[in-house]
């Protein structure tokens, strides 16, 4: 009888293992909504004026629909605060984990990651064309992160900005680099052109999340994706230094002159030098064209 008893137990444990293994498996999956670790993926909200905050004068006949670098916790207010842009209505968008706290406060996978670049792609989208409905000139511009969302907008929606401005981005991320992002290793761009592993320590927990966020965009091959669309509204600014994502290659240059777009080269250029109050004024006398 012990020894029958005994048995009952030993299968009674392994049934109980098991079912508790494929649970956390099933709650783990990357499509499902909340996951073990905390995380929930976002949904975006349906009021349109929760995706974005604006400075300036709201009756501007001209909209600048602006996305930021990063990832940051919060949505950034200062990028185009300079004076040459105080009469245009500027509308920061927000991303992701602007509205979703549990992705900078867990580790997420890279599928997740791609499946919240893709809501921060929408989310920028419906804001442009919430301006763009009221018959407003609408004015798509970036920096940094914000410069692979605008793109990834461009290859899956419409192109419906009067004028596109993408500062400090890529086409192609060397995979190398985005590689390194989405496993937690950093690359920065010492001369501007060869990648190269950071010193800083491998990403964990949240910030392995917003490095992985970048590597969910970074791993897009934008001069395919955008290879059938009609590029001639877009301003392409660069700086040949760039330490953070390095300069575009002669192939991505190449690209975007055979697509009707205009590249425009900061010569020795850093990640921000195109904030200098001197190319703030050409890159609006090119949107002024």
């Amino acid at each position: 009888m012990k020894s029958k008893l005994l048995i009952h137990y030993y299968y009674s444990a392994l049934l109980l293992i098991f079912t508790s293994v494929s649970f956390t498996s099933c709650t783990s999956d990357d499509d499902s909504t909340t996951v073990s670790n905390g995380y929930i993926k976002t949904v975006a909200p349906s009021n349109i004026e929760d995706l974005y905050q604006a400075i300036g004068p709201q009756t501007s006949d001209t909209i600048i629909v602006y996305s930021h670098g990063g990832p940051t916790e919060k949505l950034d207010l200062e990028d185009i605060e300079e004076p040459q842009f105080e009469n245009y209505y500027r509308v920061y968008v927000k991303q992701a984990q602007h509205i979703n706290t549990t992705i900078s406060k867990n580790e997420i996978t890279f599928n997740q990651a791609i499946q919240e670049d893709n809501v921060s792609t929408d989310m920028y989208y419906n804001v442009l064309k919430h301006f763009k409905d009221q018959g407003k000139i609408v004015i798509a511009m970036s920096h940094s992160l914000g410069s692979f969302i605008i793109p990834n907008v461009l290859a899956t929606k419409p192109n419906i900005a009067d004028k596109v401005v993408i500062m400090a981005g890529r086409l192609d991320m060397p995979d190398v680099v985005w590689k390194g992002f989405r496993d937690g290793n950093l690359y920065d761009f010492p001369d501007g052109i060869t990648p190269k592993p950071s010193t800083e320590p491998n990403q964990t927990g949240g910030s392995l999340s917003f490095t992985r966020l970048q590597a969910g965009l970074g791993k897009n091959r934008y001069t395919t994706l955008l290879s059938e669309k009609d590029l001639k509204n877009v301003i392409y600014i660069y700086g040949e230094k760039d330490e953070a994502v390095g300069s575009l290659t002669n192939q991505e240059i190449e690209f975007l002159k055979n697509k009707g777009a205009l590249p425009i080269t900061i010569s020795n250029g850093d990640h921000s030098s195109m904030f200098q109050l001197e190319y703030l004024d050409n890159i609006l006398k090119e949107i002024r064209k």
